[in-house]
């Protein structure tokens, strides 16, 4: 170590693979020693290094990364992790297109009853009939006419 670089500190160096593969669990050495030929001669004076694997896809038992990594629908999978993060952005665009479309139906029918209800009760219809022609209970009805419900009465 250099004099001036003496007090400067130091990191240690930390050797990882990050495996993806899913078909198979790792089965290369783990060891620097065991993943390269070095002769025997020269052994002593190259350390041997432990390298440090994660399995990815083993992490846990979540099989989400294996069907974004292969879709057996399609010819070959995928073969960079920008494809795969690209599959999986298009199915939460996918999944948010959906639930967006539910929520939009559910206050459009809720609009069009509100709707039906005030202009049957300005016809004169009572809450109880509106009721049964909107497939709904008299509480609902009353709240969006804004009328007192009988749990009101006090």
């Amino acid at each position: 170590m250099l004099k001036e670089n003496r007090d400067k500190p130091r990191y240690p160096v930390v050797t990882l693979v990050l495996y993806f593969g899913y078909k198979k669990h790792w089965d290369a050495p783990v060891w620097l020693h065991e993943a390269v030929d070095i002769p025997e001669m020269f052994r002593p004076y190259i350390s041997d290094v432990k390298i440090n694997v994660f399995e990815i896809a083993y992490l846990t038992d979540d099989t989400r990364f294996e069907e974004f990594f292969y879709d057996s629908s399609e010819e070959g999978g995928v073969s960079t992790m920008c494809e795969v993060l690209d599959r999986a952005e298009a199915r939460g665009e996918a999944r948010g297109v959906t639930i967006g479309e539910a929520r939009g139906k559910a206050i459009g029918d809720r609009l069009r009853m509100e709707g039906d209800a005030r202009g049957m009760y300005a016809e004169g219809i009572q809450p109880e009939i509106i009721a049964r022609i909107q497939k709904t209970t008299v509480d609902v009805i009353n709240e969006i006419l804004g009328l007192q419900t009988i749990g009101d009465k006090a």
